[in-house]
Formats: C-alpha cells, sequence, structure tokens
C-alpha cells in the first residue's frame, strides 16, 4: 500500500481531524436540510403544491402507489427504471402518502448527499476545506435545491452518487473488500434508476483494479468483488423480468427505443417522441411496441421490440 491508514486528513492529528470532519459534514447537512425545508415550505403556499404534473412525475406517483396498495411484482417486464418508483412505494406504505411528506424525506436525502460529498472531498483532496466547500456548494446549488422537491428520480441519483464517492473515498487510505462490496452495490443501486450509470463500472472497475500495488490475485479478487456486488444488486430485477415476462433484462427493455429516440432522422438534441404529442411515459412503451408490430407484421414482445428500435438507430448511424 502506498499510504498508511492513519493517515492525517487535513491538518492536525488523525483522530481530531476525523472529529473536525464529521462534525463539518454535519453542519453541511444541516444547513442544507434547513435551506430545502425552508424552499418546501414556501412552495406550500402555492395552490400547485398538491397538483402533479404529467410526464414521468405521474408516471413514477401512481407507480409508488401500485406498489404501496400490494402489487409489488407487476405483470410485465420493466420499461422505465424501478427503484424511485419503489421508493415510493416503501416512503407510502410507511404511513407517508401525501407529497409534502414524500418531499420532506426527499430533502432529508438531498441533505446526506451534501454532508457525504464533504467527507467524500475531504478524503480526496486530503484538506477540510475542500469538503466544506463542496459540500457547502451542493448545500446552496439551486438547481439540486429545486429537484430534490420534485417527484422525480433526480434526488436518487444524487444521494447515490455521493454516497459512491465516500464509499470510495474510504478505500484510498486502505483497500478494503468490504467496501468495494458496498461500492457494487450502491453502483447497482444507481444503474436501477438511472441505467447509463453502468459506463460509471469500467472506470471505477479500473480503478479499483489499478488503484495500488498489488498482487495479481488481489487485484482480481477486488474486481470481482466490486462486479459481484453489481450483479448481485441488479440480479432482484433480471429475476422478476424473467418471471413475468419469459425473458432476460437486467434492468429494463427501453434501451432500443431510447436509443432511436436519440439517434433518428428527426433527432435534435432534446426529447422528440416517438409519435408527435404524446411523450408521456406512460404511453411511449404502447407506442414503441406498436410502431414495431405494425412495421414487422407480427405481434413482439419487448425484447424484440427493443432490438427493433435499436436496429433503427444503428441503421440510421450507419447511413448518416
Amino acid at each position: 500500500m502506498h499510504e498508511n491508514a492513519s493517515r492525517p486528513v487535513g491538518n492536525g492529528q488523525p483522530g481530531t481531524s476525523r472529529t473536525r470532519d464529521i462534525l463539518i459534514a454535519l453542519g453541511v447537512s444541516s444547513l442544507a436540510f434547513a435551506i430545502r425545508l425552508g424552499h418546501l415550505l414556501s412552495l406550500r403556499e402555492s395552490p400547485f403544491f398538491d397538483l402533479l404534473p404529467g410526464g414521468d412525475s405521474f408516471t413514477y406517483y401512481e407507480w409508488g402507489k401500485t406498489i404501496a396498495g400490494g402489487e409489488w411484482l407487476g405483470t410485465e417486464v420493466f420499461y422505465q427504471a424501478p427503484l424511485y418508483p419503489y421508493f415510493l412505494g416503501l416512503v407510502s406504505s410507511l404511513g407517508a402518502p401525501g407529497l409534502w411528506e414524500i418531499r420532506l424525506v426527499q430533502a432529508l436525502l438531498g441533505s446526506m448527499a451534501c454532508g457525504m460529498l464533504a467527507l467524500a472531498a475531504t478524503r480526496w483532496f486530503s484538506s477540510s476545506w475542500v469538503g466544506l466547500i463542496a459540500g457547502g456548494l451542493l448545500a446552496l446549488y439551486a438547481p439540486a435545491i429545486f429537484h430534490d422537491a420534485l417527484i422525480q428520480k433526480s434526488v436518487l441519483d444524487l444521494f447515490l452518487l455521493c454516497l459512491l464517492l465516500w464509499i470510495l473515498s474510504a478505500n484510498l487510505d486502505r483497500s478494503r473488500l468490504g467496501l468495494h462490496f458496498m461500492a457494487g452495490l450502491t453502483l447497482g443501486a444507481m444503474i436501477l434508476t438511472r441505467e447509463n450509470a453502468a459506463l460509471l463500472g469500467l472506470a471505477i472497475g479500473a480503478w479499483i483494479f489499478l488503484a495500488r500495488p498489488a498482487r495479481a490475485r488481489s487485484r482480481w479478487t477486488r474486481l470481482a468483488v466490486f462486479s459481484g456486488a453489481v450483479l448481485l444488486a441488479l440480479s432482484p430485477v433480471a429475476l422478476r423480468n424473467w418471471s413475468v415476462g419469459d425473458e432476460f433484462h437486467l434492468t429494463t427493455s427501453q434501451l432500443g427505443s431510447n436509443l432511436y429516440i436519440g439517434n433518428n432522422p428527426r433527432a435534435n438534441g432534446t426529447y422528440e417522441s416517438l409519435v408527435w404529442g404524446r411523450g408521456d411515459a406512460s404511453v411511449e412503451s404502447t407506442d414503441a411496441r406498436v410502431l414495431a408490430e405494425e412495421e414487422l407484421g407480427r405481434p413482439l414482445s419487448p425484447g424484440e421490440v427493443s432490438d427493433f428500435w435499436t436496429t433503427q438507430a444503428l441503421d440510421y448511424i450507419h447511413s448518416d
């Protein structure tokens, strides 16, 4: 190992530094929560506070209510990332079904993310000041405050990303298999809310493998533990999709349609629905299936629908 486990972080003695850094993180989280609570209280005065907009927010909320009502398994292969609706279902099933309670829980998660970022930045840069600045900037960052109050999965994206950075930073002093396992579980959870987070696995896996001098066997062990934890986090969803749809989908079946939406003759860098005027998550999967079946002239499974749109996107990319 290139660093000693007792390396001081910042100035002063290791124990004193750790205590100070924890207090800084708690202070940052408290500040972040106070700001987010104030934001929610100001929004509560609006007559639109309890009115859900359409699109993903409505779909997620209704999906969460269905889960809280006892339909935990569902009947179809997931088309959208499932972790956030299950989070909503869990919060609702614990006796907090209203939008106020959900937003309050989200404000708490967003505040915790600020504290974890402060701790992670302190370790990454060996400076308590850097941790304070990083966590403080996130606590005051207006878009983060805004998004924590929305019924959107971005609140989990930020929380899980900061948690992942915090866990990885703990490996700077000493490589521990338990931390690699926790990092893998956290990344797996991120993939279940934002599928393209899987790309982070390549960078993190390379870092784990190459971070410090070690025997080849040790390198492969670390990588195997991390990768296995990612797959462990994804396995319940993959098994569930297989159970209800008789197809293997590690997360969702929307790869093809998403790829085509971003890569087609009408693509302009913004979201354009497959059928004009129907850019709602509740109908996008149906439109993708109906259009593909009309083109091929036969019923298609979710995997076949995704394959159809993937082929369309790749053909366009190749031709352009």
